[in-house]
Order: C-alpha cells, then sequence, then structure tokens
C-alpha cells in the first residue's frame, strides 16, 4: 500500500506496519481500529482477496446498514400501524429483563429452574415464523388468543393464522362473546374442529378450542360456573398413546377469585391425565404476586396442584401499564419446550404460545369423518325433562303475539337442549 495512504475513517494516515484493510469503495487502505474489527475478521480479510467496503462507505450505501433489530423492527410495524409499533417498542422493554415472575418459595429453585426453565419473550409474526417454521413438524404447536369477540373479530384471527408459516395444533380463545343463538359453522375454521362454551344468561365471556384434524381428539367436558367462569377440555392422543388434556379458560374480572380458585381445583383434581395444559385470561395479574394476596393465593394453589405458568411476562401492554393475565399453564415439566409471546392488535390482549417436543398421532385427513351429534341418552334424557319442568311458560302463555310466543318458546326450548343434551364430536375411519 502507499505509505501516506489516508484513512476514510479517521482522515490520518495509513503507515506500512498499521493494521488496515483495502476498501474496495473509496479505493483506500482502512485503519483495521477504526472499522473495529476483531483479530479474526482482520487476519480473514487479509488472507482471502474479498470485496469489502468499511463502515463509512457501508453508511452511504445501505443507510440502515446500523440499525439495530428492535428499531428496524419498530419501523417496519409502523408502516403498518402505528399503534402496532407503539406496541412493539413497549414490548422490547421487557425482552431485556429477567422474567418478572418467580416460583413459590416452598419450591426449590434449582429444581424449577432446570425442569420448566422459562423463557418467554416477544416476537413478531416474522420473527415467529423464521424461528419456528424450521421446526420438523413432531412438535405439539398451542396458541391462546383473547379475541374480544369472535363475532367482531374471527376475520381478522382466521387471516393471521393463514400468514403464519408454522401451523399451529392447538388454538385455544377467550371472551369468544358467543350465546346458543349463534351459527357455530360460522366459526368453524378449515381442517380444525370447534369445541365451544358460551354464556347463556348475559353478554361477553365464553371459550372456545380448535384442534388440527390430523390429530385424535374428543371433548372430555365444558364447565359453566354462572358470573365466574367458562372452561372446556379436550383430550388428544400422541402416537406413543400417551393423552394429554387441553383446556380454555376464561374468568371474568370481577368474579369472586375464591369460589374461581375453589372451583378452578375442582377440575384440576378431577383431570384423568398426567399431561394438563391450560391456556386462558385469568384476569389474575401475576405481576402482582408479591403484593396481592389473591394472586399469591391463586399461584400457590396451581403450584400445590402441580402445574406451573409458562409465559412469564406482561401480556397487556401498553405506554403506562402492564399486566400478565392471559397464560398456559402446564403440568409437563421435563419436555423440550419454547414459550412466548406474539405482537399483534387482534385485540388489547397478545397471544401466548408454547411448542413441546412430542410426536403426534397424526393421520391423513382423507381417511377421517368428523361430525357432530346431540347427546340423547338415559342419563341426559331426565335432566333435559327436569330442566323443561322447571322453564317459566308465563310469559309465552299470556302473550297474545304469536310471533313473540314462538321466539320466547324456541329461546326456552334450545337453552335446555344446549344445557342438558351438548353437542358432542365424533370422529370415524373411512372405510
Amino acid at each position: 500500500m502507499a505509505e501516506h495512504n489516508i484513512c476514510s475513517i479517521c482522515i490520518k494516515k495509513v503507515g506500512n506496519k498499521v493494521k488496515s484493510v483495502w476498501c474496495s469503495s473509496c479505493k483506500a487502505w482502512i485503519h483495521a481500529r477504526c472499522n473495529n474489527l476483531n483479530i479474526k475478521e482482520f487476519e480473514l480479510l487479509s488472507e482471502n482477496n474479498v470485496i469489502w467496503f468499511c463502515k463509512k462507505c457501508l453508511g452511504n450505501l445501505f443507510p440502515f446498514n446500523e440499525i439495530n433489530d428492535v428499531d428496524l423492527n419498530r419501523l417496519l410495524l409502523q408502516d403498518i400501524d402505528d399503534n402496532l409499533g407503539d406496541l412493539y417498542e413497549n414490548c422490547m422493554k421487557f425482552n431485556n429483563i429477567n422474567d418478572t415472575i418467580s416460583p413459590n418459595q416452598d419450591i426449590e429453585d434449582t429444581v424449577f429452574d432446570s425442569m420448566l426453565n422459562i423463557q418467554s419473550s416477544y416476537y413478531t409474526e416474522h420473527e415467529f415464523n423464521i424461528k419456528f417454521k424450521i421446526r420438523d413438524g413432531k412438535d405439539l404447536k398451542l396458541m391462546h388468543f383473547n379475541c374480544r369477540s369472535l363475532r367482531a373479530n374471527f376475520d381478522k384471527l382466521h387471516l393471521y393464522l393463514s400468514q403464519l408459516d408454522v401451523k399451529l395444533d392447538v388454538i385455544a380463545i377467550s371472551e369468544t362473546w358467543l350465546n346458543e343463538f349463534d351459527d357455530l359453522k360460522l366459526y368453524q375454521m378449515d381442517n380444525y374442529t370447534g369445541y365451544f362454551c358460551s354464556r347463556q344468561d348475559k353478554l361477553g365471556g365464553g371459550v372456545a378450542i380448535y384442534i388440527n384434524n390430523a390429530i385424535q381428539q374428543k371433548q372430555i367436558c365444558d364447565v359453566k360456573v354462572v358470573n365466574s367462569f367458562e372452561y372446556i377440555c379436550v383430550e388428544i392422543l400422541l402416537m406413543n398413546k400417551k393423552k394429554i388434556h387441553i383446556g380454555s379458560i376464561y374468568r371474568a374480572p370481577n368474579a369472586s377469585q375464591m369460589i374461581f380458585n375453589e372451583e378452578l381445583e375442582k377440575i384440576i383434581k378431577s383431570v384423568k391425565c398426567k399431561t394438563f395444559y391450560l391456556c386462558g385470561d385469568f384476569n389474575i395479574d401475576l405481576l402482582k404476586g408479591n403484593s396481592n394476596n389473591n394472586t399469591s393465593d391463586f399461584i400457590e394453589m396451581m403450584y400445590s396442584n402441580g402445574l406451573y405458568p409458562l409465559i412469564t411476562k406482561p401480556t397487556r401492554v401498553t405506554a403506562h401499564s402492564q399486566s400478565l393475565i392471559d397464560n398456559i399453564y402446564t403440568s409437563e415439566l421435563v419436555v423440550g419446550k419454547t414459550s412466548g409471546i406474539v405482537i399483534n392488535d387482534i385485540s388489547d390482549h397478545l397471544p401466548v404460545f408454547a411448542i413441546y417436543k412430542y410426536t403426534l398421532d397424526i393421520d391423513t385427513v382423507k381417511n377421517l369423518n368428523y361430525s357432530k351429534r346431540r347427546v340423547f341418552n338415559e342419563r341426559t334424557i331426565p335432566k333435559l325433562i327436569e330442566g323443561l319442568s322447571e322453564t317459566n311458560w308465563y310469559d309465552i302463555y299470556n302473550d297474545d303475539d304469536v310471533n313473540n310466543c314462538y321466539v320466547n318458546f324456541m329461546y326456552a326450548l334450545n337453552r335446555c337442549i344446549n344445557t342438558h343434551c351438548s353437542l358432542s364430536s365424533v370422529v370415524r375411519q373411512k372405510k
């Protein structure tokens, strides 16, 4: 090199004995230290005849080359929606801190850390696709959405799922806001079977679970506790005949937490399966575990029954507040897993997900028949008769408008049938 060559970055002479690299753009020798090159990078460039650009030229050629991932993602999301960009920026503040909840002190920290090893982070749709699309297809992939009305947001949810490169096995929904008069066919998804548990006495609430049709499945139960919560549970079967129960739950924010804890513990103890996942919006902020007795009681109850949270960072985030009320609890502590939070604006709750290393019992969909049937048997029919006998028919008997009578009669009849003779999913092998 020329003895008096000038480095384009520091505008100082580059001596013969100084470590420097030739820039193919500005046609000058650049001090290695000025370009922050370490020894390995310098040796690699020195030993190979490659085209190389100094950071000053890169800055001129590619203006965004020094922007970090957080700022770049924020710019991309901001171009789609200002609120989505702001949401991403707020979430990233929590990605760089330690997980915000910790195990019960009665459980050894070392056991919790080594067996559960929670590392829940935030992902954009692009980051989620990049990280998880290359997996081998033998994972159990669950995601929970609080959609705040399937009627209003079903199209947005369906579009979002279609844009994911990762095909989910289980999609749990809370706050469906459906009732017994909704046509559930409008809320079915291609290649999935949907199971629903809706409120009957008031608006709001409700839960659903969609299971990929390639997985053996059956509904186990649904539970409605008036003014408290809705819950539904489905069983799936793995290739090694391992059964997994997956529940979706929604607790009303003003519901008695003591009653909720008691009723939920009954449900947990009734689960006849070692592996259990409970997804939902609990409306119990785990960030307040150390300052709120009700939250502490809930965490202690879940831990004492062998259920642990996979999400440890806020799921509702604004510039001024954050809370962790959406979660996936599991009794499975030893299988390889990944969990996290996805950034999108379907509602003001962020979706949460978990991916577990399993071998699923997947058959080709073409060999299976799926249908729904109403359960009428010696157990349900007496309950239906009892429900009809206890129904107040006064308004129907005393209404002179035949149309009103018909509407009120069908409402009462459907309500009793849906309560006591629910729909059951039937799977048959095609011949």
